[in-house]
């Protein structure tokens, strides 16, 4: 008589456990690399709405000065300013759009000419 005594895990229980173990990592990965992405837009998106801001301050205090001057010069910056007549006679709406790195900022102000 040929007696098998199982004591331990077979190759394929073995198999089937990493495969369940790499399935459960791989998803964890997904979600992680997932925080991390909205997470770095987040952050740029902030920084752009903060250029954005003190652009728009500084226009409203120096109205005749030009945007180079006023706008920062930091690395993957674009900032870009349009003003069009509104209905309202001797008032500009103006469009500051701030472009950084992943993040897009439109402003919309209205301006005294």
């Amino acid at each position: 008589m040929n007696h098998y005594n199982s004591n331990g895990f077979t190759l394929l229980e073995t198999l089937i456990a990493l495969a369940l173990l790499a399935i459960a990592v791989t998803g964890i990965y997904f979600l992680l690399n997932q925080s991390i992405n909205i997470a770095t837009y987040s952050n740029d998106k902030l920084e752009a709405q903060k250029i954005g801001f003190e652009t728009v301050v500084k226009i409203l205090n120096y109205p005749n000065t030009d945007l180079d001057q006023l706008s920062e010069k930091t690395k993957g910056v674009t900032v870009s300013l349009t003003k069009r007549q509104s209905i309202v006679n001797g008032i500009d709406k103006c469009k500051l759009k701030v472009l950084y790195k992943t993040a897009n900022i439109v402003y919309t102000f209205y301006e005294k000419q």
